[in-house]
């Protein structure tokens, strides 16, 4: 516990100046994948040289499993670049309780009678799965705001979040995003939806996934649709899409009233 609280942030902060100054090299291969992640290819290089570190250190610390064949580098490397994209801003962003990568070539049986999945997080396990075939799809297709993997990995954090209190900053706008998110919630249900996809109607898990897909992947239109709702992920998430050269905000934790 005191690790996690106090040694382990010091221990990364120190890490990722030292990896800023004497930066981490990727492979020529792993390279020539990562620059087609359309989110990475934006960045400036010293956000290249945190990703990078982060990618590394995701990538590392999972177990990829690919369903009857081998786990490509590209599997490896897209996917933890997905998580990395979503956690960039964040100061903790390992997603530590989710360590194995269960990867399918297409939509597969769910624990639900007579349905597919095209992903699922599966959290007393700490599993997320994923079809490879949508979750490319959701890559190659920058702007439609849909994008499996960047959904899934929404689920985990917003699962992590609340185990380990992932991150301050995430913790502390959460409220103020699921006031805002019910609201724009039952709008989708009495079918008065301009923006976000109908799946969010579901529930407020939903709703927080399809936002993340439509935050990066439609910005400009999400900031202009629903600008309040925009505006609390960018403190959550730590990141504002709408500059891809440099998306990394610094957002002051909420000073607890308890103690003012």
């Amino acid at each position: 516990m005191v690790y996690d609280v106090f040694i382990s942030p010091f221990v990364e902060n120190v890490l990722q100046i030292w990896y800023h100054y004497f930066p981490v090299k990727l492979s020529r291969k792993h390279s020539y994948i990562l620059n087609k992640h359309h989110y990475y290819t934006q960045l400036s290089d010293s956000n290249k040289k945190r990703f990078n570190y982060r990618l590394l250190t995701f990538m590392k610390s999972r177990n990829f499993i690919k369903k009857d064949a081998r786990v490509s580098d590209d599997m490896k490397v897209l996917i933890s670049a997905a998580a990395v994209q979503l956690t960039l801003g964040l100061d903790k962003y390992k997603l530590k309780s989710f360590r194995r990568i269960i990867i399918y070539e297409d939509s597969f049986d769910s624990s639900t009678p007579d349905r597919k999945h095209i992903g699922e997080v599966k959290k007393r396990r700490g599993e997320i799965a994923l079809s490879w075939k949508h979750f490319l799809e959701g890559y190659a297709i920058v702007d439609d705001g849909k994008n499996v993997g960047l959904h899934e990995l929404a689920h985990a954090l917003e699962h992590q979040t609340f185990i380990d209190g992932m991150d301050e900053v995430f913790h502390d706008y959460y409220p103020d995003w699921k006031k805002l998110a019910y609201h724009k919630m039952l709008l989708i249900r009495r079918r008065r939806n301009k923006f976000l996809r109908n799946y969010g109607g579901t529930n407020l898990n939903e709703m927080f996934a399809v936002c993340i897909e439509s935050f990066f992947e439609r910005p400009h239109d999400f900031a202009e649709s629903l600008p309040l709702l925009y505006e609390v992920l960018t403190c959550m998430i730590k990141q504002d899409p709408r500059n891809p050269q440099d998306p990394i905000i610094y957002v002051e934790p909420k000073i607890d009233p308890r103690y003012h």
